[in-house]
């Protein structure tokens, strides 16, 4: 597959990065165990997912979420999840996130 000039919609990969403070490692990783009983349901529901991932890069103190959109009018959804707004307050551990990025495909493997 490959991106620009196809005629269908190419996949869209929206990435969300945080940085924190290694001394908060345990708690961040606690935080982001305790968001899935939440976002996980309410992610699922939204039109346009293909898969999504929350990781943790404990040598770096950094953690992301990436997902995978059929268009990006479907990754944009993310940004109005009430869920996820609510959640916000369980990430005053530190956690300073970056903007968030939607990538058009432009090819894969």
């Amino acid at each position: 597959m490959t991106g620009r000039h196809q005629k269908t919609p190419v996949p869209v990969v929206r990435i969300s990065t945080g940085r924190f403070d290694p001394a908060r490692t345990d708690d961040v990783v606690a935080a982001l165990e305790a968001s899935e009983t939440t976002l996980r349901p309410a992610i699922s529901a939204l039109p346009g997912l293909v898969t999504y991932y929350v990781g943790i890069d404990r040598d770096t103190s950094t953690i992301t979420n990436t997902s995978i959109w059929q268009s990006n009018e479907h990754a944009m959804a993310m940004n109005s999840l009430q869920e996820m707004a609510a959640l916000r307050a369980i990430f005053q551990l530190g956690v300073v996130f970056g903007p968030v990025a939607n990538y058009d495909t432009l090819w894969e493997i």
